[in-house]
C-alpha cells in the first residue's frame, strides 16, 4: 500500500511543480515588467567608476536613469501585468520599416517582422521602399538622393516618417517578443539606450540608437533630430576617419545628442529605455557565438550570425530577460561587411564584463 501511495503522489508531486513554475515563467515575461537601471546597464558589475571615466557619458547616465526610474514608477507603478488593448494611444499604433536595397528582403528579417505583426494584429504597417519616397517631403527626397550610404537614407526616413505619421520605427535586426501597447498608451516619445561600449565611439561609451523609436506626430526631438541632421550633413569639410564615421556623425549620434539636450530642458512625456528592454542579447555575444559556429574565420560576418540566429534554436534566447519586448539580433541592415577589429563593442548586458553568459 505504502508503495503504491509513493508511486501515485511521486509523480503527481513533479507535475505540481511544472505547472506552478511555468505558470511563474509565463506571467514573467507577460506585460511591462519593471528593472532598475542600474541592474539593466550592468552598472553593478562594470562599477560606476567605467561610467565617471567618461565624463559625457555620466551626464548622459544620470539624465537618462533619473528619468527613467521617474516615468517607470509613475506610468507603470513597477510591473504593468497586461496591456489593456482599450486604452487610447497616445502613440499611433504603426509600424514603420524601411527596406531601400534592390535584393529582396531576407528570410530572417521576415520572421523578426512578422513577430511585430503577430504581437500587434491591430496595428497598422508600412514598409517604406524606394517606391514610397515620393510620399516624402522634397528636401528629405534631395538629401536621401545625395546620400552617401544606406544608413543616412534610413535615417533621414525615419525622421521624416514620424515626423508626419508618427508610431514606432523600429529597424529589421529587431524581433518582437511582446506587445508594447503599454508604451504607446503611456508616452509621447520612446526609445533604448544601447548596451554600454568597451572602446568610446564618437567620444561616447553610451548611445542612444535610432533603430527602435516611437513617437506621436511632430514630436520636438523628431523635429529637432531632423533639423540637426540637415545641418550635420551640410558640414562636409569637416575631417573624420572616413565617409561612414562622418554620416553616422550627421545621423545616428546627433540623434542621441538632441534626445539628451531636450529631455535635461524638460521631459516632453519621454523616456530613454535601459538596454535589457530591447537588448537582452549584447552583440558582442552574438559575435562571440558566431566565433563557435565558425572557429575557422577570424572576422565574423554579422549577416552570417543573423541567419544562425535565425534558426529554431537559438541558445543564445536563454539571455532573455522578463522585462524584454525585442531582441535586437545586431545583423545591420547597413550591407554586408566584416567586423572590423577596432570596432566598438558592446558589454555585456546585466553581466557586465562577465565572460560567463548561459548559452555560450
Amino acid at each position: 500500500m505504502h508503495y503504491l501511495y509513493s508511486r501515485t503522489l511521486f509523480p503527481l508531486f513533479f507535475v505540481c511543480i511544472f505547472f506552478f513554475s511555468a505558470c511563474s515563467d509565463s506571467s514573467a515575461h507577460k506585460g511591462f515588467v519593471y528593472v532598475g537601471f542600474d541592474e539593466s546597464v550592468g552598472a553593478e558589475r562594470i562599477g560606476k567608476k567605467y561610467f565617471q571615466s567618461h565624463e559625457l557619458d555620466l551626464k548622459r547616465y544620470e539624465l537618462c536613469s533619473h528619468l527613467w526610474e521617474k516615468e517607470a514608477t509613475k506610468s507603470f507603478s513597477l510591473v504593468t501585468e497586461s496591456a489593456d488593448k482599450n486604452v487610447v494611444s497616445k502613440i499611433p499604433k504603426i509600424i514603420h520599416q524601411v527596406w531601400l536595397k534592390e535584393t529582396a528582403l531576407p528570410k530572417h528579417f521576415k520572421r523578426y517582422r512578422a513577430s511585430w505583426q503577430n504581437k500587434h494584429p491591430e496595428w497598422q504597417y508600412r514598409l517604406w521602399t524606394n517606391e514610397s519616397l515620393s510620399e516624402l517631403p522634397q528636401d528629405i527626397q534631395d538629401l536621401i538622393k545625395a546620400a552617401d550610404s544606406s544608413y543616412e537614407k534610413e535615417d533621414l526616413v525615419r525622421s521624416a516618417v514620424l515626423l508626419k505619421l508618427g508610431g514606432l520605427f523600429v529597424d529589421f535586426e529587431f524581433e518582437c517578443l511582446k506587445a508594447i501597447d503599454d508604451l504607446h498608451a503611456h508616452y509621447d516619445f520612446y526609445t533604448v539606450l544601447e548596451p554600454p561600449l568597451l572602446q568610446p565611439h564618437f567620444n561616447r561609451v553610451l548611445q542612444i540608437g535610432t533603430g527602435l523609436v516611437g513617437a506621436i506626430p511632430a514630436h520636438p526631438i523628431i523635429k529637432k533630430w531632423q533639423e540637426e541632421m540637415k545641418l550635420r550633413l551640410q558640414r562636409r569639410s569637416l575631417a573624420f576617419a572616413s565617409v561612414k564615421e562622418k554620416n553616422l556623425w550627421a545621423t545616428y549620434a546627433s540623434f542621441g545628442d538632441v534626445v539628451e539636450e531636450l529631455i535635461s530642458r524638460e521631459p516632453l512625456n519621454s523616456v530613454v529605455l535601459p538596454p535589457t528592454y530591447a537588448y537582452p542579447i549584447s552583440p558582442r555575444w552574438i559575435y562571440s557565438f558566431h566565433k563557435t559556429e565558425h572557429k575557422k574565420k577570424k572576422r565574423p560576418s554579422r549577416n552570417a550570425a543573423q541567419k544562425i540566429l535565425a534558426k529554431q534554436e537559438r541558445p543564445l534566447f536563454s539571455m532573455i530577460e522578463p522585462e524584454s519586448f525585442a531582441i535586437n539580433h545586431a545583423g545591420g541592415t547597413w550591407g554586408k561587411r566584416k567586423l572590423q577589429p577596432d570596432e566598438p563593442r558592446q558589454l555585456g548586458v546585466r553581466e557586465g564584463l562577465s565572460e560567463n553568459r548561459k548559452g555560450l
